[in-house]
């Protein structure tokens, strides 16, 4: 893969005819709180859409048709990229001695700089390799969970209207516990939060940014919080495994009950804060 994937024809010639499973948005923000006007802030997943290889990366090249991401996941790339599987390992040898278990799902991603997978955590332990580009992610420990102001949140999705050439949002039945917090936003800005959620003040300092480069393997733990993005093209393949409900999960879901019975307690910080910023 190091080696054929090098160039877009590699990949698209593996799949010939074939048409893959592609995500599309307007702005590159899926499975991520959006602030409409008409809803309110509500979670809003990605159009999904098939396609064949060919016209994906025309279209990742072509900015005024919406931004794509091949990111479909729950192993997608033995599902749906059975030609490309020959090409990397059905699992890393590391990864089958440390959790003592085959990989339950290979996914395979491919996207550029404008896509973005909004901060949220997995129940995997996750090894994700670079073959080509560079993963740029924001990290954050589960300790952490009492700051990111993790609510329901209604869900709806993404709609292209070919006839109008453009993008309206469908909500669903149905909500999803998400945070609203970027935490690459809060890099750039320490008090963009500081009215809102002026507990998130507090992850500021913890954040860590791995730059994952072509031919480097990252190892994700399992409900470490993450934001991921792309610093240029990047094809990706990323093994999960199947995480152990230890002492760890013992852990959080105490965190995330404590969280809940306290959030109410906050009003006055957010007073505060805002008499801070207001102050400068």
């Amino acid at each position: 893969a190091m080696t054929e994937w090098k160039e877009n024809d590699g990949i698209i010639l593996s799949q010939g005819e074939n048409e893959v499973r592609v995500n599309m948005t307007p702005s590159g923000f899926g499975d991520a709180v959006v602030d409409t006007e008409e809803h309110g802030e509500i979670f809003v997943k990605p159009h999904e859409t098939k396609m064949q290889m060919s016209k994906f990366f025309r279209i990742l090249s072509n900015p005024n048709e919406g931004v794509a991401y091949l990111s479909h996941q729950n192993d997608n790339l033995r599902l749906d990229f059975s030609n490309l599987m020959n090409q990397v390992g059905s699992q890393l040898d590391i990864s089958h001695e440390a959790f003592g278990n085959e990989p339950e799902a290979v996914n395979l991603w491919i996207g550029d700089e404008r896509s973005v997978s909004s901060m949220h955590k997995d129940f995997y332990e996750n090894m994700y390799c670079v073959i080509r580009g560079e993963k740029v992610f924001h990290l954050l420990p589960p300790c952490v969970q009492p700051f990111l102001y993790e609510q329901e949140y209604q869900e709806a999705h993404y709609v292209y209207e070919t006839k109008s050439e453009s993008w309206k949002i469908e909500l669903e039945e149905g909500s999803v516990p998400w945070s609203p917090i970027d935490p690459a936003v809060l890099i750039e800005n320490a008090d963009v939060y500081a009215i809102k959620y002026p507990l998130a003040g507090h992850l500021r300092e913890l954040i860590i940014t791995a730059n994952v480069r072509e031919g480097e393997v990252l190892y994700l733990p399992a409900m470490w919080y993450h934001r991921v993005t792309q610093s240029q093209l990047t094809v990706a393949v990323n093994y999960w495994h199947n995480m152990d409900f230890d002492f760890r999960w013992v852990y959080f879901s105490l965190l995330e009950r404590m969280t809940a019975l306290l959030g109410n307690l906050e009003g006055a910080e957010k007073e505060e804060a805002k008499e801070r910023i207001e102050s400068t």
